[in-house]
């Protein structure tokens, strides 16, 4: 029990736990087969072995979050990235409207060329075709906890109500440009 505590690393997922357990176990054995007299180790060296051997595959794979969260991030982002000028109407321009939109997109510029800021205004249809089979309330946390998503400061709920060109007051996901990177 000491060894899972010490080795697990804070914010971890269930399945990274169930991985740190089986080092966890390894290192036990080891330590006991050295207390034996069995392995010619040093006390500890078994601990250190599984705990290198632990850091490696965490840095293989990545993070320390469940698969799924992190696919759902990793699906967010990447369609918000490939279709933002495709997929999102620009908010400005009543012209550009895409037949099959999740939302708008609106560029709001700064007094300098370079300085924009980039909010995309999801609709609810289109977070359901964005999140795909991942779970859209899950979703939706999780990337409020990225920062990716703004809320209402305070409130639980993961939709703002925005009025939005030609369609009127809609409760709708609102992402900042973080989203994309």
């Amino acid at each position: 029990m000491k060894y899972e505590r010490a080795l697990l690393p804070e914010d971890s997922g269930k399945q990274v736990g169930r991985i740190v357990d089986r080092f966890a176990l390894l290192a036990v054995a080891g330590e006991m087969a050295t207390d034996a007299g069995i392995t010619g180790w040093r006390t500890g060296d078994a601990y250190n072995a599984a705990k290198t051997c632990l850091a490696a595959w965490l840095k293989d794979r990545g993070h320390a979050a469940n698969q799924e969260e992190a696919d759902a991030l990793d699906k967010v982002r990447r369609f918000m990235t490939a279709n933002q000028y495709t997929r999102f109407a620009d908010w400005d321009d009543e012209k550009n409207r895409p037949a099959n939109m999740v939302g708008y997109r609106r560029v709001v510029r700064g007094s300098n060329a370079t300085e924009a800021v980039t909010t995309f205004y999801v609709l609810s249809s289109g977070w359901k075709e964005i999140c795909g089979t991942s779970d859209m309330i899950k979703a939706a946390k999780l990337c409020r906890d990225e920062g990716w998503l703004d809320t209402d400061t305070g409130s639980p709920k993961n939709q703002k109500a925005i009025r939005l060109p030609e369609i009127g007051v809609k409760k709708v996901y609102v992402f900042n440009s973080t989203v994309i990177g």
